[in-house]
C-alpha cells in the first residue's frame, strides 16, 4: 500500500480528489514554474466553486480578498518611500522546537507580496520548491518579524497555545490575549 501518496489508490476506487498543484506530495507533479500569482489563487477558488456549484460564494470571496489587498496596499503606499515594508511570519503549525511556517514557493509568498509586505521566509525551501517548512524559534527570532499571521485551523488551533510564546515578543492570539516571555 502506498500510504504517503494515497490519492492514486483513492482514484482506483472511484473516489475523486483535489489538491492544489503547488501542494502536491510528488514534486514531479508540481508546476515547473513554482512562482504563483494571485490569478493562480483565484483559479483555485473558481475550481472549488465549480466542483461544489457555489459560484456566488466564490465571487464574494474573491471580491473580499481583493478588497483586503487594496486596503493593505493603500496602507503600505502611505508610508514613506525610505521605510522598509513590514516583515511577516506566517505561522501554521505550533511546535516547541520547530514550528511550521509558510515557505518560499506557495500562496503565502504570493499573498504577502501582493499585500506590499516582506515574507521573512521567502528564501526558505527554495531547493525543494516548498510551500511550507519547519524552522527553529531561534531562526524566527533572528529574522525578527514585524507581524505574525497565526493560522487557526481545526487540526492545529492557535487558541490552544495561549500562555506559551517561545520568542521574546508579544504575539496577539485569536482570543485577543497576549503572551510574552520576559
Amino acid at each position: 500500500e502506498n500510504r504517503s501518496h494515497c490519492r492514486e489508490e483513492l482514484h482506483e476506487k472511484g473516489i475523486q480528489t483535489y489538491l492544489q498543484k503547488p501542494a502536491c506530495e510528488l514534486v514531479e507533479h508540481r508546476p515547473a514554474d513554482p512562482s504563483l500569482t494571485i490569478k493562480t489563487l483565484y483559479d483555485e477558488i473558481w475550481d472549488i466553486a465549480s466542483i461544489f456549484g457555489v459560484y456566488d460564494n466564490a465571487r464574494l470571496l474573491v471580491d473580499s480578498i481583493e478588497g483586503h489587498f487594496n486596503d493593505a496596499v493603500a496602507v503600505a503606499s502611505g508610508t514613506k518611500s525610505d521605510v522598509e515594508p513590514i516583515s511577516v511570519l506566517w505561522l501554521d503549525g505550533w511546535d516547541p522546537e520547530t514550528p511550521f511556517v509558510g515557505a518560499c514557493c506557495g500562496s503565502i509568498q504570493t499573498i504577502v507580496e501582493k499585500a506590499g509586505a516582506k515574507h521573512i521566509f521567502d528564501d526558505q525551501g527554495v531547493e525543494g520548491v516548498k510551500t511550507w517548512d519547519s524552522v527553529s524559534w531561534d531562526t524566527i527570532a533572528e529574522r525578527d518579524p514585524d507581524l505574525i499571521v497565526l493560522v487557526d485551523a481545526s487540526w492545529d488551533m492557535a487558541g490552544m497555545y495561549n500562555g506559551y510564546c517561545p520568542i521574546r515578543r508579544n504575539i496577539h492570539m485569536p482570543s485577543s490575549q497576549q503572551c510574552s516571555l520576559n
